[in-house]
């Protein structure tokens, strides 16, 4: 038998536990302060061993163990006599394993998870407590204060119902539930504590109980009486017929509730986008050859589960009613391919046509995913089919048209730039002739808007051949090096880390830096100085473009971005804008007036990387 220790004295516990890892923890908070001293076991025939041997002031265990679980291992005990003070310290957190345990003989049940510190203190105060409660020898209220404390650790109350008086006491938990100030009180009062639309069904179960002895197992509303809360609670109880009693058990699952009913909701919005999206999922069982689909799947197929017999249907009925004859091999050779996969992450997207109950023809987009057994077979297939035929139609139209303005956009830009070659060739054969200094200046204006025009061509011609072209990795000091606008800075320097810097954008960012730069040489002060640096933000990375000179006045630093609005002649700002845009990537004006302009550029995180 064990020697119960004095206040304050080293304790000796034994600690069963089948997660390793808990046992270490347990060993570290619990022994820090010289009070306590551990000894542990895997599992509770060890723990058993253990007492035989040594005995002990206490003893913690989990309850979900391999062999003997912890209430198990307590009943074991108690059946030997052995009273030694017993917590069950566990993840689970039923209401089934607290009652029982409690009935048992445990003298506390804590749930692990939180704070280690905070949970191992607690843990440690209720080793302390439980053996100073069993040296002091007050069974009855021993095991009151191991009710109240599990009541507290689990939002449990519990209350019993006489028949014969037609009262209902409740725990102090209980009472806290129901906001009441009174252990006792009358049933009819009581009664009317839950939501009207409850009380026939609480009546009915709590009758149906005594007189049938069926299960008293219900969930329902109250409305608290101290503050006019609404909870969500659950409800067990028993009866003793001798007694003329019922005593059941109250857990506030408010929580619990409000979260499925979140998820309810989140399902119903799901159903909703996936309506508006016009898309649908299914799953293919391997081993069965046979997809499942739902109603939403049939309708996208302009039929029902009733027309086609179920919502159960094999590969071969499927591709025989639904897909194109020159369709099916494609659509079998992807589904044979998910088969033989051996990566767990496989995700395939495929587009294909159908042809609905209704004889139209329409295009979708398929998305497979797998799911594997613990050997790497795949034994199903699932995934979501979404109806594109509208885009597509939309995408060919677009091509056409597209096509055409390429066309005739080629053509015209021919034909304008043949014209300004000849336009050019006779000004510059205009000035041979010419000594007036002010017809020269005429002259060489003509031919610089000539040069201007060209240039607006070459942007457009460049900026259409971009279109079909997706972003890429663009290595920021190269692409600024290459600019031939470069060599009309006096000074551009680049930051350490914009020489590293790599950014993912439209392949058109060569011409925001590119007009950036030739802004610098029209506005900036003479000699020309360019700095562009990069800070981290938050959001990603900002890039920093400066200058020295007049900078923009105040009132301009939003209209510079506008059409037409822009400083002077030039590709503009709008278009970089523009191009920017086009890769999530936000511009602004920064700079002091009379210092310089400043633009800064917010690059997206995902969009960066260091050059390797």
């Amino acid at each position: 038998m064990h020697t119960v220790q004095m206040a304050r004295s080293t304790l000796s516990v034994l600690y069963v536990d089948d997660e390793a890892d808990f046992l270490d923890l347990g060993k570290a908070f619990l022994e820090k302060d010289g009070l306590i001293h551990l000894t542990m076991a895997t599992d509770a025939t060890e723990g058993m061993r253990l007492i035989s041997e040594h005995g002990f002031d206490a003893i913690i265990s989990d309850y979900q163990m391999p062999s003997m679980d912890g209430i198990a291992f307590l009943k074991a005990l108690r059946g030997q006599g052995d009273t030694t003070p017993f917590i069950i310290f566990t993840g689970k957190g039923r209401e089934e394993v607290v009652i029982q345990a409690l009935n048992e003989g445990a003298d506390f049940y804590l749930q692990k998870g939180g704070d280690p510190g905070s949970l191992f203190a607690e843990l440690a105060g209720k080793l302390r407590h439980a053996v100073e409660k069993h040296g002091a020898g007050a069974a009855l209220k021993e095991s009151e204060n191991r009710l109240r404390r599990a009541e507290e650790v689990a939002g449990f109350g519990h209350w019993e119902i006489d028949m014969e008086e037609r009262t209902i006491t409740g725990s102090p938990g209980a009472m806290a539930l129901y906001g009441l100030d009174k252990p006792t009180l009358p049933l009819s009062l009581v009664q009317e504590i839950p939501l009207a639309e409850y009380r026939d069904r609480l009546d009915a179960a709590l009758r149906n109980l005594i007189v049938r002895g069926e299960r008293y197992d219900v969930q329902f509303k109250i409305r608290r009486r101290k503050d006019g809360k609404i909870l969500d609670i659950h409800s067990l109880a028993e009866y003793d017929a001798e007694r003329k009693t019922v005593f059941g058990v109250l857990h506030d699952i408010t929580e619990q509730a409000q979260a499925l009913e979140a998820m309810r909701e989140a399902q119903a919005q799901l159903r909703v986008a996936m309506d508006l999206a016009k898309l649908v999922h299914w799953e293919y069982d391997a081993a069965a050859d046979t997809f499942t689909f739902d109603d939403q799947f049939y309708a996208l197929f302009a039929t029902t589960a009733e027309r086609e017999g179920g919502t159960k249907m094999r590969s071969s009925v499927y591709a025989e009613r639904f897909l194109p004859p020159e369709e099916a091999p494609i659509v079998a050779k992807e589904v044979e391919a998910a088969l033989r996969t051996r990566d767990h992450d496989y995700s395939r997207q495929i587009e294909h046509d159908i042809i609905r109950r209704d004889g139209e023809r329409r295009t979708i987009t398929v998305v497979i995913r797998v799911v594997m057994d613990h050997s790497g077979q795949v034994v199903k297939t699932y995934g979501a089919n979404q109806d594109i035929t509208e885009r597509k139609r939309a995408e060919r139209s677009l091509h056409r048209a597209n096509t055409k303005l390429d066309l005739l956009g080629g053509i015209t830009r021919h034909d304008i730039n043949n014209q300004l070659t000849v336009l050019r060739g006779n000004l510059s054969l205009l000035r041979e002739g010419i000594t007036d200094g002010k017809m020269l200046n005429r002259l060489a204006r003509m031919d610089n808007a000539a040069e201007e025009i060209e240039k607006r061509f070459q942007f457009v011609k460049e900026y259409q051949g971009s279109e079909s072209e997706p972003p890429q990795w663009q290595n920021l000091q190269q692409l600024i090096e290459r600019l031939p606008i470069g060599r009309n800075i006096d000074r551009l320097e680049l930051s350490e880390r914009v020489q590293e810097l790599e950014i993912r954008a439209d392949p058109m960012l060569k011409i925001v830096f590119h007009n950036l730069l030739e802004d610098s040489v029209k506005y900036a002060s003479k000699p020309v100085k360019v700095r562009i640096g990069c800070e981290k933000r938050e959001k990603g990375v900002m890039l920093i473009y400066e200058d020295v000179g007049p900078g923009i006045p105040e009132g301009m630093k939003e209209s510079i971005f506008i059409k037409n609005a822009e400083r002077g002649p030039g590709i503009g700002l709008f278009l970089c804008k523009q191009i920017l845009s086009e890769s999530n990537i936000t511009i602004e004006e920064a700079g002091t007036p009379g210092k310089g302009a400043m633009f800064e550029m917010l690059v997206p995180a995902a969009q960066c990387r260091t050059a390797h």
